[in-house]
């Protein structure tokens, strides 16, 4: 994977401006408590799938971290980038977490696990950045 690759999913995960909501498959049904006891540590991007296919090198390339608060806040660090804040939201009621920087919506959690997160963002509905808690 060349350089100008990785930049643009680097570019496309922390600036993920609107091109319209896609569907999303809805996978988080827990209580919010649940879910603040499940996000509200650091993550790290394991692995990237865009349309099916594995996307090899970006986790080691963007080296990025999402630190979730319980103040339903993060804050995205990557250390070839800045490091950006932003808010979450748990929408119970369509069972994702929606994530904004700057007030914009950049993308849904769609599953929430003790061991995984996975992040779709919203301009590029076909990716699936997957994460794993940092020990």
């Amino acid at each position: 994977m060349n350089f100008n690759t990785l930049k643009n999913y680097s570019i496309g995960l922390i600036f993920i401006l609107s091109f319209g909501i896609s569907s999303f498959a809805q996978e988080i049904n827990l209580s919010e408590n649940k879910v603040e006891q499940l996000i509200c540590k650091t993550w790290k991007i394991d692995r990237t799938n865009d349309a099916g296919k594995n996307i090899e090198g970006v986790e080691n390339e963007m080296n990025a971290t999402y630190v979730f608060k319980p103040e339903n806040t993060f804050i995205f660090k990557n250390e070839k980038y800045e490091t950006l804040s932003g808010n979450w939201e748990y929408k119970a009621d369509e069972n994702f977490i929606l994530i904004k920087i700057n007030g914009i919506d950049i993308g849904k959690i769609i599953s929430l696990k003790k061991t995984e997160m996975v992040l779709r963002p919203r301009a590029k509905p076909k990716m699936k950045f997957y994460l794993k808690p940092v020990e």
